[in-house]
């Protein structure tokens, strides 16, 4: 092999869309329009083409943050590369001399890659020169499930208590909406605060659901659905797509304690995943679950989604090259603080 890692060039765009396509390691991430998403929305980002002498293999997406003490860049759900060489060490090997070497010019701490490999490849990663983060990154336990089938197959399999909810939603008069205008989505929005305020999570400022809307919306990468009973929002998703896989990015839910009784996020999700089947997907991902029998923050809602039918996959977790310097030792330090107790 002679790998090279060589500057995205516009005119090449053809390429990089024909890689995303073909890799299986890949998410709507890395995907052009999510990109370009990014870029608007004031990201400071940079792409790259892997290569092997002269066949393009892989490509690298990255989000460099640049703040009083975090500077790094990050690789959401990458590298993507060609399915024979996921798990070849010369490229990973290649990517931790790129990362120090990026790191150097571009007056970083560290340099960080989340990609889509099964949790068995770590030790292999290791090898290759990065070390495990303790940095949170795109979810590790993954669970979604299989909507090939027809819908009378798929509601069979699911749980009896998951289908008794959607099936009351239906007889209460819950409706659900998928926004085609904007009162739809402020809606979500107002669902999304109310759910802050009960969870105290992080949250993303409005314009970031509302461009999302606005900008994805029209390319068929993201769509907004909210559960109304009598005029009032039950719950809300936020959802992408890309190649026949349905996201669940981001969801609220109300925090009237009389309408949240009615459960509105079973039937919610029954109704996103017959949407998703409409335009051709293959895979509802439910994004990230703690697996069971661990104790943490995010149990309820991850038994929630581990109570549609579906797969648990593990992935190898975010990992990183570092410049080694005493800033990059005072942000790991920061970083533990900040994420050892959610880890999982």
């Amino acid at each position: 092999m002679n790998i090279d890692i060589i500057p995205f060039e516009a005119d090449k765009q053809n390429i990089w869309d024909d890689i995303q396509k073909r890799s299986s390691n890949r998410s709507f991430l890395t995907c052009s329009p999510r990109i370009e998403f990014q870029k608007t929305h004031g990201k400071e980002t940079a792409q790259f083409f892997i290569k092997d002498d002269e066949s393009f293999i892989g490509i690298l997406f990255l989000e460099i943050a640049r703040r009083k003490l975090s500077k790094y860049a990050y690789a959401p759900h990458g590298p993507v590369l060609l399915d024979n060489y996921s798990t070849s060490p010369e490229v990973y090997m290649e990517l931790s001399k790129f990362g120090k070497k990026f790191i150097k010019e571009n007056n970083l701490n560290f340099f960080r890659i989340d990609p889509i490999l099964d949790e068995q490849y770590q030790s292999f990663l290791k090898q290759s020169g990065w070390s495990k983060s303790i940095v949170l990154g795109q979810a590790r336990h993954q669970w979604f499930m299989d909507i090939s089938e027809d819908e009378e197959a798929i509601l069979k399999n699911l749980k009896k208590d998951t289908r008794y909810y959607i099936n009351r939603g239906k007889n209460k008069g819950i409706k659900i909406v998928r926004a085609t205008e904007e009162r739809t989505v402020n809606d979500f929005i107002e669902l999304m605060h109310q759910t802050k305020e009960r969870q105290n999570f992080a949250n993303f400022d409005d314009s970031y659901y509302k461009d999302q809307w606005t900008d994805l919306q029209p390319k068929g990468i993201a769509e907004i659905f909210v559960a109304y009973l009598n005029e009032k929002p039950l719950a809300g998703a936020l959802m992408n797509y890309y190649d026949k896989t349905s996201y669940y990015s981001h969801a609220g839910s109300t925090s009237d304690q009389e309408l949240a009784k009615l459960a509105a996020p079973y039937y919610l999700h029954w109704e996103m995943i017959r949407y998703a089947k409409c335009i051709g997907c293959e895979v509802y991902d439910f994004w990230g679950v703690i697996p069971k029998g661990i104790k943490h923050d995010w149990r309820g809602l991850s038994d929630f989604k581990m109570k549609f039918d579906g797969t648990l996959r593990t992935l190898v977790g975010v990992h990183e090259v570092s410049s080694g310097s005493v800033m990059a030792l005072i942000q790991k330090l920061y970083d533990w603080k900040s994420y050892h107790k959610l880890k999982n």
